[in-house]
Parts: C-alpha cells; structure tokens; sequence
C-alpha cells in the first residue's frame, strides 16, 4: 500500500476511535435525590404500562 494510503487509513481510525475515547472520559455519575429517583421510577412505571396498552 503507498505512503498515502496509510495516511487515509490513520486519519479514518483516528476519526472513529477519538470520539470514543471523549466519551469515556465525560462519562460522569449524576447524584440524584431520592426523591429525582423515586420521580423516575414512577415515570418508567407510566411508560411501560403505556406501551402495553400500545401493544394490545
């Protein structure tokens, strides 16, 4: 494979493999109250029922 080739090639896996690496580095935690979590539960509760209903 020529010189360039190469080049493309470093360029292509770098462009691909850098972001992923940002992403991993901003992956943080959130700290949620008890009651953001208790809120969220509820929400997904709400969710799937209404996805059953969809489903039927």
């Amino acid at each position: 494979m020529p010189w360039y080739g190469w080049i493309i090639l470093f360029l292509a896996l770098s462009a691909i493999i850098s972001p992923l690496f940002s992403l991993l580095k901003s992956n943080k935690k959130i700290q949620l109250t008890e009651e953001q979590k208790k809120r969220i539960r509820e929400r997904n509760v709400k969710w799937d029922e209404m996805e059953k209903k969809d489903k039927e």
